[in-house]
């Protein structure tokens, strides 16, 4: 079956038509329960098609031009949607071995319950319940065939061997289109993890507050208790305090291995080879024709040998 690379996913072409393709996720994609609560639902109700027409389909965001609205079920609209038992089907879709089961958006044996396909490719019409977490979700959509990208990718060969400049330079190009495409990745994915953070220190800034006040209020009372009483114990069913003997040490390092050298306890000492250090120290060292480092004063450093190698660098841009 054909696979095309669109919006940083691998997909399965199912079929085309003379303006639009319908593609369906290669992999399962992450995991998420068909709906949130174990209650009689539908397709058009259903918490994951909320998050696939919302959550995942604005990652989508700098292809929404191309990705086509699909009537399912009952007339519900849709731009991203699960398929159906007889889509699966009708489609003769590779099963993805060992990779777990993946939902579909039929109902199985009741409401209470969704049609998904196993890990071997086979569907079940019973179903599991709605509220199981575990489901796989693996994602379709109609996509307008005009998009050159998408043309260019489902048409395009990989090159198996370069022969001439002009291969050479395809080959290139290729490279740089899939660099940028990972560029445009990682962009992504690091303004998703600063928005995340974001959102992780403003919660966490209210709990940690919490949790410093709350420990303090249980230190007191610890300490003074123990002060009346040194047998006091303090613990519940959610938790307890106690206190745990330890060392500190400090040290002045400069006295410390200057002893430690006098007494010869040379195995309480590391010493490490500062290889940047020397490296750059060009006013110390010189590297000869024959590879060894000199010092300034002539004398060979045993155990270093530089070799002169040459190597290549392929550029784009």
């Amino acid at each position: 079956m054909k696979i095309v690379n669109f919006c940083g996913y691998e997909w399965y072409v199912l079929k085309e038509k003379e303006d639009k393709t319908l593609l369906l996720a290669k992999d399962i994609i992450t995991q998420k329960a068909y709906h949130e609560t174990y209650k009689n639902i539908t397709w058009e109700y259903c918490t994951l098609r909320g998050w696939l027409n919302n959550g995942f389909y604005k990652t989508l965001k700098e292809y929404h031009a191309n990705i086509l609205d699909t009537r399912t079920d009952l007339g519900v609209k849709d731009k991203i949607f699960l398929l159906s038992v007889e889509e699966v089907r009708k489609y003769n879709i590779p099963f993805l071995e060992g990779e777990g089961w993946w939902w579909l958006r039929s109902p199985g044996g009741n409401s209470l319950y969704a049609a998904y396909v196993g890990g071997g490719g086979s569907v079940s019409i019973g179903g599991f319940c709605v509220n199981y977490a575990s489901g796989g979700v693996r994602p379709a959509m109609w996509v307008d065939t005009t998009y050159e990208i998408l043309k260019s990718m489902a048409s395009e060969k990989k090159c198996s061997k370069i022969t001439d400049i002009q291969s050479a330079s395809e080959v290139l190009r290729k490279l740089k289109d899939a660099q940028d495409e990972a560029a445009k990745n990682k962009e992504l994915a690091e303004q998703e993890k600063l928005r995340i953070q974001n959102w992780l220190d403003t919660e966490n800034r209210r709990t940690d507050n919490l949790i410093s006040y709350f420990k303090s209020l249980l230190e007191e009372y610890y300490i003074e208790q123990k002060s009346q009483d040194p047998t006091f114990r303090l613990s519940t069913p959610y938790g307890k305090v106690h206190t745990r003997k330890s060392q500190k040490w400090d040290y002045e390092e400069s006295k410390a291995v200057a002893c430690l050298l006098e007494a010869g306890h040379l195995d309480f000492l590391k010493h490490s080879l500062r290889k940047d250090e020397i490296k750059k120290a060009k006013d110390v060292f010189t590297v000869t024709e024959a590879g060894k480092l000199m010092t300034a004063t002539g004398e060979i450093v045993a155990g270093i040998t530089v070799t002169k190698v040459e190597n290549v660098i392929v550029s784009t841009g």
